[in-house]
């Protein structure tokens, strides 16, 4: 583990709701839910900067904070009916 990366515990990991892995010819995806602010502990997982990373949460204030804490992490991750039009709706 590199030195900007702190080490975490299995405390400091909140359990996930559901997550699923889709294998595909081009690679595989990882789907995570349930996490909640817990998100934020995912900067420890390193191969995440190069990810394609597309968020889908509560359209309300938290969820809203919660793909802010995403976006600080991974400043190329998009959202999915979290925009403007998903509120005017």
């Amino acid at each position: 583990m590199s030195s900007d990366h702190s080490a975490t515990s299995k405390a400091d990991v909140p359990p996930v709701g559901r997550w699923s892995v889709v294998s595909e010819a081009s690679g595989f995806e990882i789907a995570m839910g349930g996490m909640g602010n817990g998100v934020t502990l995912l900067r420890h997982v390193p191969w995440l900067t190069n990810a394609h990373i597309c968020y889908w949460g509560d359209l309300d204030v938290d969820g809203l904070l919660i793909l802010s804490a995403v976006r600080a992490m991974c400043p190329h991750a998009e959202s999915a009916f979290m925009d403007e039009a998903a509120i005017s709706a």
